[in-house]
């Protein structure tokens, strides 16, 4: 087995096939090799970074971190920044060496150090979490939140079918609210680190299976899933000219309200921002652990303020499980 560094127009056909093979098994999928190309070649410098595991034997691709490149801002400083995505190692070669991930990423760290990024981002599942803490050393910047407006909540909770009733009149007599509410209208609040949003990186991070709402100079993009039988909408992209307001919110859940059936919605990142729609989850009905992790690459002190929560506005949008 061995380990290699290099960037997606590096690929030939041999490693797009055995990739995309290896990544569907070990995630339960059935993407296409065109998805992975669209979504690998669609960063702000047309291709991402990668620390590929290979079979020495066969040359096949069996494991894989992947940096996607994208340009954040500090203030109204511009840095190049990582958000690492698409871990996986095949379960036939995970056994013999427990560190192997570990190997991965650290030579693509030094690669991303060289070319002059300043951060690596990542938000690991529940099981890789401890691996990324404890073994790779990467530091928590804060725990990414839910929030919901349920609709039927009896498809929620089960057992409570009966409160499908009530909830759908709450969640008419909450938009009933933000309707008037939103005659006061709310911007979010400025955050020290913000992802700089171009024309390409919305059209890249949307291109399949979502639903844009456009009205004006506010545009939604959301997304209808499964969810263990409750069909969930997720609303990850709100803006009224650019900005994320409670006007952009009320469009995007009035859409969904009248146009889906659904049984909630949700939004998961900050709203730090007056807000009559969405509650937040309490942490012990969060459906999955969501910690935002940080690797910060450069020596320079004034970067580590990212690795508070409070300083970074990171969504759903950001990244793209969802």
């Amino acid at each position: 087995m061995s380990i290699k560094i290099c960037t997606t127009n590096q690929w030939n056909s041999q490693d797009w096939a055995s990739y995309v093979k290896n990544f569907n098994y070990v995630f339960n999928k059935d993407l296409s090799i065109d998805y992975f190309k669209i979504k690998y070649f669609g960063s702000y410098i047309g291709y991402c970074y990668h620390s590929l595991l290979i079979n020495d034997d066969t040359g096949d691709i069996v494991g894989s971190c992947t940096a996607m490149p994208y340009i954040y801002m500090r203030n109204k400083i511009s840095f190049k920044n990582i958000l690492v995505v698409d871990v996986f190692i095949h379960p036939e070669y995970r056994g013999s060496d427990p560190l192997s991930l570990r190997r991965m990423y650290k030579k693509l760290s030094k690669v991303l150090t060289e070319d002059g990024f300043i951060a690596v981002l990542a938000v690991p599942n529940a099981t890789a979490y401890p691996y990324w803490k404890n073994v790779v050393k990467w530091k928590d910047v804060g725990k990414i939140n839910y929030w919901i407006l349920p609709i039927k909540a009896g498809n929620i909770i089960t057992k409570y079918k009966f409160i499908n009733h009530f909830s759908k009149i709450y969640s008419w007599l909450i938009l009933l609210i933000s309707n008037i509410s939103y005659i006061i209208n709310t911007n979010m609040k400025p955050f020290k680190y913000t992802l700089i949003e171009t024309k390409e990186i919305i059209d890249n991070r949307f291109k399949y299976n979502y639903t844009k709402i456009s009205d004006g100079d506010i545009i939604n993009y959301y997304r209808i899933v499964n969810e263990n039988n409750v069909k969930t909408a997720y609303l990850i992209y709100s803006r009224e000219n650019g900005k994320l307001t409670h006007k952009s919110l009320r469009k995007g859940v009035f859409h969904i309200l009248t146009k889906e059936n659904v049984d909630m919605i949700l939004y998961i990142g900050k709203l730090s921002l007056f807000q009559t729609i969405f509650v937040k989850v309490p942490s012990r009905f969060e459906p999955q652990l969501l910690p935002l992790t940080c690797d910060l690459l450069t020596k320079d002190k004034q970067y580590e303020d990212l690795l508070d929560i409070n300083n970074i506005d990171f969504s759903l949008f950001n990244y793209d499980v969802r």
